[in-house]
């Protein structure tokens, strides 16, 4: 196990080694800059290996340039390994272990990437040494974990020591040193397709325009690019944002909504739902269903499930919310009535042709007795509201009704108070005009269904028409008159087919200050709307604006 583990290692070891010996050709071209030598190093995250080829000059050209390169990075805080003997004495000195990307936990980028990691090298520099006439040339490349070559760069001096100063200047002026970080820290960079690190960190990169992309785990992906200049340090300073967590909703019926507190639309309650991760209460609809609330936390990048337990609905109850009910203020209300009563129109009269007739009683019928004897009327007719309503309190403006009955025939007496004589009369028709101004009205929602109750005062204008019967047939007919005032309470329930449009069915009673008027109830259905701002009040709200 020991020797596996030792054999894994040297040949990793030894893979690194080679891939930094054989790195590819240049390829792309790197821009111009001019600055002074920075007091940053070359590569301030890890090593920067040189690698001399001058086979047509001595040894100790190469030992002067080398000692000229030392004293050039004399500032330079990195570490420098000069030589492919001094760096194979570096190698001997590292023990990578595997990527991880070999156990499958993540992609391996590429055989150049992972030997600089191994290597913790940042920079590898390739210098061609050649004598020209009287003095020295160098051709330079610059590879850095990207596994990119620059384009080779030529430097000429006088002797070994001007050409080491002369690579460094110009290193220095081609490239520029970059500083990542993030919020939170710990993010993996890759700068043109390679991985050069995590932050917070720093690299040294060509001068001229790189993408790149940084990614943290349970985090979005952030991609973007930089430009390097070789003038002033490149700083880029990320916030990534958490990566978006799903809901999925199921065994919800066909067309179901889901309704997100905080989120304005509705979400497809078949579809996955991503959301930021947080602590949500959701909403879920249906036609024909009861809605059913829950709540549900998010995490980042995963999937949390619920089952959408929805009650079905009897046909006839719709889901109209009670707030789409509720925004209508104005109502207005059509409805046929039909009143139900018992009276003896005690107080009735009317002056004509110098008459002053007041009616006194109906004529008692066999097996009645009394002074006050009543009979049954069933007017009918029509009748018109319009109220404004808050939420569940209201006020009733104006109730306008007219109802009428001409089905009866009641013999009746009718006293001429200014003569005293009593004429036999018969009843053939009533007639009622009923205004009640300012009720108070009370209404409790259930979806759709709007169960409500009023209570107020109104003012009964009423007409009794009676025929003279002492006149035989040509009798004149009297339209005897009362006015009464009376206090009602209402029961009734609005059906709303939508939030604008309802149809109502109501009991009412009405019971009269006169007791010669007595009581009467009604019923009444009939179709009513409702509607936000009908004459200009109320403030639209901002969606409207």
């Amino acid at each position: 196990m020991k020797f596996a583990k030792n054999l894994q290692t040297r040949a990793l070891t030894v893979a690194a080694l080679v891939a930094l010996a054989v790195l590819a050709v240049p390829t792309h071209a790197a821009a111009q800059g001019a600055a002074d030598s920075p007091s940053i190093s070359l590569a301030s995250n890890g090593s920067t290996v040189w690698l001399f080829d001058a086979p047509t000059l001595p040894v100790s050209t190469l030992e002067q340039l080398e000692a000229g390169l030392e004293e050039a990075l004399t500032d330079d805080r990195g570490k420098h390994v000069f030589g492919e003997r001094a760096l194979a004495e570096y190698v001997k000195t590292k023990r990578p272990a595997a990527p991880a990307c070999l156990y499958g936990q993540g992609p391996c980028v590429s055989a150049e990437s992972f030997a600089f990691d191994a290597l913790d090298v940042s920079l590898v520099i390739r210098v061609m040494v050649r004598k020209s006439g009287g003095s020295f040339e160098a051709s330079y490349e610059l590879v850095d974990r990207r596994g990119q070559p620059s384009p080779t760069r030529i430097v000429q001096a006088a002797n070994a020591r001007g050409l080491a100063f002369g690579i460094v200047r110009e290193i220095y002026n081609a490239t520029g040193t970059v500083s990542f970080t993030t919020n939170p820290p710990g993010a993996r960079v890759v700068v043109d397709g390679a991985q050069i690190g995590v932050t917070p960190m720093e690299h040294r990169l060509p001068i001229g325009r790189h993408d790149f992309t940084m990614q943290l785990p349970e985090h979005q992906l952030f991609e973007g690019s930089f430009e390097v200049s070789g003038k002033v340090p490149t700083r880029v300073d990320i916030g990534l944002k958490l990566m978006a967590g799903t809901l999925l909703v199921e065994q919800t019926p066909p067309g179901a909504l889901v309704y997100v507190d905080g989120i304005a639309d509705p979400f497809d309650a078949n579809q996955p739902i991503e959301l930021p991760p947080g602590d949500y209460t959701f909403q879920i609809r249906a036609q024909g269903y009861a809605p059913a609330a829950d709540r549900v936390r998010i995490e980042p990048g995963l999937s949390a499930r619920r089952v959408a337990e929805l009650d079905e609905l009897n046909p006839l109850l719709r889901d109209i919310s009670r707030d789409a009910i509720a925004y209508n203020r104005y109502t207005f209300r059509v409805s046929a009535e039909q009143s139900l009563q018992n009276t003896s129109f005690r107080g009735a009269r009317t002056t004509i042709d110098d008459k002053d007739l007041f009616f006194r009683q109906f004529t008692l019928e066999d097996g009645e007795t009394g002074s006050d004897p009543r009979r049954f009327f069933a007017a009918r007719g029509l009748r018109f509201d319009l109220g404004y309503n808050w939420d569940n309190f209201g006020l009733g403006l104006l109730s306008v009704a007219y109802l009428r009955d001409t089905d009866r025939s009641y013999a009746a007496i009718v006293e001429d108070l200014a003569t005293g004589d009593l004429i036999p009369a018969e009843v053939t028709q009533v007639s009622r005009l009923q205004v009640r101004p300012f009720q108070l009205n009370y209404r409790y929602f259930y979806r759709n269904v709007v169960p409500t109750a009023e209570l107020g005062l109104g003012i009964n204008f009423q007409r009794v028409a009676m025929r003279d019967l002492n006149a035989g047939d040509d009798a004149p007919v009297y339209s005897l008159r009362q006015t009464e005032a009376f206090w009602t309470l209402e029961l009734g329930v609005q059906y709303f087919i939508t939030p604008n449009w309802f149809a109502l069915a109501r009991y009412n009673f009405r019971d009269h200050f006169n007791l010669g008027v007595g009581t009467e109830h009604s019923i009444g259905i009939g179709i009513g709307g409702a509607f936000p701002n009908l004459f200009g009040f109320e403030p639209e709200p901002p969606e409207k604006l």
